[in-house]
């Protein structure tokens, strides 16, 4: 449910994250911190369980529903979520429940290995220069903060699904809203 406390999944945290919803999460109310991301070594692979210890380290920059702070941290540790109660990868949830169904063909979880036409590579702004991004290993580039590759026509594809209600349902693209 959108208003369980993450630690009824990410026990490691019952200490740093009391109260925190998987909604403060989802609207980046939480106070998780994205500190973990600076100690990260983007080379290395992770284990899930490293990654909720490392984003478990650092202390709440708020009281959760307090304020608003952008966390990619957050959106990490709601893929794990969504692996330690299904059992899937977050991405395998996503292909099988989202991207089929609604028809997006293209649409998929970073792979640095797949043949992928036409893919575009992301990019960064560096001191007033183009620059490619650095490069991250595999676990890093699929976690659920940073892992998706959509083209045009599948960002079309869900624009139009959600005006239709799919796949949130009315209730749902409304809660998205707020």
């Amino acid at each position: 449910g959108l208003d369980d406390v993450i630690t009824r999944y990410l026990p490691e945290g019952s200490s740093i994250w009391p109260g925190v919803t998987i909604r403060h999460l989802l609207t980046h109310t939480s106070g998780v911190s994205d500190q973990s991301l600076d100690t990260l070594d983007f080379r290395k692979d992770y284990t899930e369980e490293e990654l909720v210890r490392l984003a478990a380290a650092q202390p709440l920059l708020f009281e959760p529903g307090a304020s608003y702070s952008y966390s990619s941290t957050g959106y990490t540790l709601l893929g794990i979520i969504l692996h330690r109660v299904t059992g899937e990868f977050y991405g395998d949830l996503l292909r099988d429940r989202i991207f089929r169904p609604l028809g997006m063909r293209a649409a998929r979880i970073n792979s640095d290995t797949a043949i992928v036409p036409n893919r575009s590579a992301g990019y960064r702004f560096e001191h007033g220069t183009l620059k490619n991004r650095d490069w991250a290993s595999p676990t890093l580039s699929a976690t659920a903060d940073r892992g998706l590759s959509l083209s045009a026509s599948d960002l079309s594809q869900w624009a139009v699904a959600l005006n239709h209600g799919k796949p949130l349902g009315p209730a749902g693209l409304q809660t998205s809203w707020t």
